[in-house]
């Protein structure tokens, strides 16, 4: 398992929008109205394309780049080597990108199943740049046929997801293809016992490593924030919550306490609101902003607070031996 960032900061980039929002009269499970919002984006720039690329300029100067990481570059033909560049290229790929990916990935230019696979792709709905994003995630193209993709497709359709939520589950976790049918209906069953099955499904989607993880984790995180914090499943939907060590959401939570910024609540009468804190403004921010957030402090007291904690929780293990 790979070890997560604490902060659970998103890297993601997030398009530029204009949002407007207005309240109605309807309430959410929270209590609080529901908000109505209108999301306009600007304009998109006209697509680049590199139809003024010189294609055997660009071949050589993948030859050249290539042939100082292998040799055996040179026992490749330059019409085949020629053909590979051709395929990236037709992804609309920045031509310098091209010729570093190349570099990394030497065995994918002698790979003749790559335009059949990309070609594949497009017909499940990827897009060029995202195609391009997901070659670059895989390190070995020899384990990668259209089998495989199909069979992953046909998996997840078969417990109800959709095609779009198919597409960004394989670009966020490329190793899904690993997984048996046995092992993604087990995980989807595990957590239709946590959340409803329409949530179970978004949250795979937005963070396909729960399929990964272990499920006693992933419990442990649940029943943590739903019982000790008094929060909803609906929060734990729009929050990093499993892509964060519980450690993580356990230091939030005991400054928040402690500061007098979070109280335990009984569930909420309708027309009632909570006074805490949302689960993604406690766990989704850096330490810098949460420590800023809540109290104005600095970055080093919030970070000296969890030390604190950690040794209190030495403390209290050593005498229950």
């Amino acid at each position: 398992m790979q070890e997560k960032d604490m902060s659970c900061t998103s890297m993601v980039n997030k398009r530029r929008f204009i949002q407007t929002s207005t309240k109605t009269n309807s309430l959410d499970e929270d209590g609080d109205p529901l908000i109505k919002y209108k999301y306009q984006f600007p304009k998109r720039k006209p697509k680049t394309t590199n139809n003024h690329v010189d294609i055997n300029e660009l071949v050589t100067q993948v030859i050249q780049k290539v042939n100082l990481i292998d040799k055996m570059i040179t026992s490749v033909p330059k019409t085949t080597i020629k053909k590979q560049v051709q395929i990236i290229l037709n992804l609309e790929a920045n031509p310098s990108i091209i010729i570093e990916f190349f570099s990394k990935k030497p065995s994918f230019l002698k790979a003749e199943h790559l335009g059949v696979l990309i070609e594949g792709l497009k017909k499940y709905g990827l897009k060029d740049a995202d195609i391009f994003k997901y070659l670059c995630t895989i390190d070995n193209l020899q384990e990668l046929n259209m089998k495989k993709i199909e069979t992953t497709f046909d998996f997840f359709r078969s417990v109800g997801m959709a095609n779009n939520d198919i597409i960004k589950t394989f670009l966020r976790n490329p190793n899904i293809i690993r997984l048996s049918y046995k092992q993604i209906l087990n995980r989807v069953d595990s957590l239709k016992a946590l959340f409803k099955t329409s949530d179970t499904l978004s949250l795979i989607a937005n963070t396909p490593d729960i399929l990964f993880d272990s499920m006693d984790d992933v419990t442990k995180k649940f029943m943590y924030v739903h019982q000790s914090m008094g929060i909803t499943q609906r929060q734990m939907m729009y929050s990093s919550l499993f892509q964060c060590t519980l450690q993580h959401v356990i230091n939030r939570h005991m400054f928040l306490e402690r500061a007098g910024f979070f109280t335990k609540e009984i569930k909420q009468s309708i027309g009632t609101s909570s006074t805490n804190p949302k689960l993604q403004n406690i766990i989704d921010n850096s330490d810098a902003d949460f420590a800023k957030m809540y109290g104005n402090m600095d970055v080093a007291e919030y970070q000296a607070f969890c030390k604190l904690l950690a040794k209190e929780k030495a403390f209290v293990s050593e005498d229950d031996i």
